[in-house]
C-alpha cells in the first residue's frame, strides 16, 4: 500500500521510520530520478480542457455529489473538542 499522505510537521526520523513500518521504504532508494515517477501516470493532464470537463460532469450527479459533502462538512476552530460540532448556518 503507498504511503500518500503528506508528511508536513513531522520530525526527519519519523517521515524515515513510517516508511520502513509499512514496508514502502524499498521504493524509495530505487535508482530512478524520482521514485515518485513509479506510481504517477505517464501522461500528466497540467490544463483541463472544458469539453472534457463537461463531459466527466455530465457522468456525475452533481446534486448527490453536493449533498454529500454538504452533509460531511465540519467546522473545526481552536479549543473545539470533538464531542462540540459546529452547526453549518
Amino acid at each position: 500500500m503507498p504511503f500518500l499522505r503528506p508528511l508536513l510537521g513531522r520530525e526527519k526520523q519519523e517521515i524515515i521510520d513510517e516508511p520502513q513500518s509499512i514496508g514502502t521504504a524499498d521504493v524509495s532508494v530505487l535508482p530512478d530520478e524520482d521514485c515518485c515517477s513509479l506510481l504517477a501516470p505517464r501522461r500528466v493532464t497540467t490544463r483541463a480542457e472544458l469539453p472534457h470537463l463537461r463531459v466527466l460532469e455530465r457522468r456525475l450527479d452533481l446534486d448527490e455529489v453536493i449533498g454529500a459533502l454538504l452533509d460531511s462538512a465540519r467546522v473545526m476552530r481552536p479549543g473545539m473538542g470533538e464531542e462540540e460540532p459546529a452547526v453549518l448556518a
